[in-house]
């Protein structure tokens, strides 16, 4: 699978807004500013927030963790959708194993709210479940 992301084109006001929030080394602006907080930056640097989804991404929703300035939406944290397994997996909890996604393909949970929910695991979230 290939992914091609494009950098957005930069506006020149004078009045642009600061980055919404940052992803490694790059800017990404703030919901619902476009990609007015890139207008200074180095073109291929700064995205627009969310990155190509242009939004978070919600409870239970995949999201590619190769994809810039992507991000689960408040209160969800990015965890890989791990399964519970007998099989013996190195460098994952015990009884524990990947699951079927790519490694780089995440899930966005709840994790910590106190609740099991139906995506959650013992593996996956195991504060909750």
């Amino acid at each position: 699978m290939l992914f091609v992301l494009f950098a957005l084109a930069c506006n020149d006001s004078p009045d642009a807004p600061e980055p919404g929030y940052t992803d490694g080394v790059y800017e990404c602006c703030a919901a619902g500013d476009g990609d007015t907080c890139c207008a200074d930056a180095e073109v291929g640097t700064c995205f627009e927030y969310g990155g190509i989804y242009g939004t978070c991404q919600g409870d239970g929703e995949l999201i590619e963790g190769k994809v810039i300035c992507a991000l689960c939406c408040q209160d969800l944290v990015a965890v890989e959708p791990m399964v519970e397994t007998e099989e013996i997996f190195e460098g994952y909890p015990e009884g524990c194993g990947p699951g079927d996604a790519p490694p780089s393909l995440l899930v966005c949970l709840a994790c910590g709210d106190g609740s099991c929910s139906a995506e959650e695991n013992r593996c996956s979230c195991p504060e909750d479940c």
